[in-house]
């Protein structure tokens, strides 16, 4: 079980080393830090300092896609995501800034840097979550629970729902029933 953003690098790492190598862009660290403007895109902290230090352009962890347009700009794609190529499912509360295959990965929306960081998963594919549901409080955390869903499937560890969303409550000890039930949704959805 990966249980950090550390343990998640070193996994990567250890992926793209591998004689075979591997076929995508993992996620790594930046080699030196993005400096973020004030974006008015009402980001928080967590996802600001989140991309500062590691690369998401042309990432995917899993099925999680961090930038689901393809750009080298990530204010850019934010406010595509949420200007003209809005999608009807976020609502004015929220900022898209990642897709889970075709489900949409929200963040509160509100002052840039805010400290309100939970990230939602609003589920348009199957309809199972009508509502958006928190599926951590962080973005760091975020990434390291779908790390391990990822680390899951590429070893053909156990996926089942129930031990993925006990690693999810281990990750994000706070995480609610729904985010609980959430986590086993798209445990079952994406292996």
């Amino acid at each position: 079980m990966l249980k950090n953003i550390h343990e998640v690098l070193e996994y990567y790492r250890a992926l793209a080393n591998r004689p075979s190598g591997f076929p995508a862009t993992l996620l790594e660290s930046r080699a030196e830090p993005l400096d973020l403007q004030s974006s008015g895109l009402g980001l928080p902290e967590s996802y600001i300092d989140f991309v500062q230090r590691y690369k998401v352009e042309e990432v995917s962890v899993g099925m999680l896609e961090l930038m689901p347009i393809p750009s080298d700009d990530i204010i850019e794609t934010i406010r595509q995501l949420n200007g003209d190529q809005k999608s009807p499912y976020v609502s004015e509360q929220y900022v898209h800034v990642a897709n889970f295959e075709g489900d949409l990965v929200l963040l509160v929306k509100g002052e840039d840097y805010h400290d309100d960081g939970r990230v939602f998963f609003r589920d348009i594919s199957s309809g199972y979550f009508r509502e958006p549901v928190c599926l951590a409080n962080g973005f760091e955390d975020f990434i390291v629970i779908a790390a391990n869903l990822d680390q899951r499937s590429l070893e053909g560890l156990d996926a089942e729902a129930e031990v993925f969303t006990d690693i999810a409550k281990i990750v994000n000890p706070a995480l609610s029933d729904d985010g609980q039930k959430c986590w086993g949704r798209i445990c079952e959805m994406f292996t």
